[in-house]
């Protein structure tokens, strides 16, 4: 039990870590910021994008893959985000919206960390999603695909 615990943990501090990269990155770029100001509504909706996928178990890459992103809210600040990346992942993961401006999710197999920038009327998504599963005292993952995605803000 305490090694899955010490296990999540990890887990967790490296998405962390991620998004605290991923933020000083992008805040410089091409205009794009953090979204420190945006609501449950800024997150709801369809993302669109390209991502690379990477398959550990037979050690290949894929670039500029397709990826759409569906972000609903299923409960008071809570989101349910599903991935789809035409025949090489799919996956649903869900969770409460702690920031304004990234959420960190994590399931039994899968796991999804994504920021949110701005930048005049479009919003950015950004992040890593993951597949993998535990045998005996490691986890080993499965999947991953790093995305950048848009949505177009209605006004």
């Amino acid at each position: 039990m305490n090694g899955i615990r010490l296990k999540t943990i990890f887990i967790f501090t490296m998405v962390a870590l991620f998004i605290v990269a991923c933020t000083k990155e992008k805040d410089d770029s091409n205009g794009w910021s953090s979204c420190f100001d945006c609501t449950l509504d800024s997150w709801t909706g369809s993302f669109t994008g390209k991502t690379s996928f990477y398959n550990a178990v037979n050690n290949s890459t894929e670039e500029e893959l397709d990826i759409t992103i569906e972000v609903m809210e299923t409960g008071t600040n809570y989101l349910t985000i599903s991935v789809q990346v035409p025949n090489h992942y799919s996956a649903n993961v869900s969770g409460e919206l702690l920031s304004g401006y990234s959420v960190s999710f994590a399931g039994s197999s899968n796991s999804f960390s994504a920021t949110l920038y701005k930048k005049d009327d479009q919003l950015q998504l950004v992040g890593n999603a993951k597949r993998f599963h535990y045998k005996v005292d490691s986890l080993i993952i499965e999947r991953v695909i790093n995305f950048e995605t848009l949505k177009v803000m209605t006004k």
